[in-house]
């Protein structure tokens, strides 16, 4: 049986509905992604100046575990910044559904790639 005209106009309805919903999401999505990514950067810059200045000026002076220490916060906060870069990319992506799909997959990837490396770092 076929739907009524009624049916396929209130199923219409109901598709402009959750499309706008949707749409509405995705620009709180994208905002939300600018918006932490920005605020994560310069703490993030700070942390891989200052700790770039240890490494260079003060590493006589710090024992190895101190420069471990300073390692770790390198490499920690290159891999943040680049997971900042990721969710940038990911809101600007949100208006290609085509490539979001491949997006979500690299930017999961990249997470639990660096959970997992930190795990061990022993800190």
């Amino acid at each position: 049986m076929l739907p009524s005209h009624r049916d396929v106009e209130a199923l219409n309805r109901t598709l402009e509905s959750r499309n706008a919903e949707l749409q509405e999401a995705n620009n709180e999505l994208e905002s939300f992604s600018y918006s932490v990514s920005h605020d994560l950067g310069a703490p993030l810059r700070h942390l891989a100046g200052f700790s770039k200045l240890l490494q260079e000026e003060y590493t006589a002076n710090l024992d190895e575990t101190a420069r471990h220490y300073v390692r770790v916060i390198q490499k920690d906060a290159k891999n943040m910044g680049e997971l900042v870069d990721g969710l940038l990319d990911m809101g600007r992506l949100v208006k290609c559904p085509r490539l979001l799909y491949q997006c979500q997959c690299k930017f999961s990837i990249d997470v639990s790639a660096g959970m997992r490396s930190g795990a061990g770092d022993g800190v």
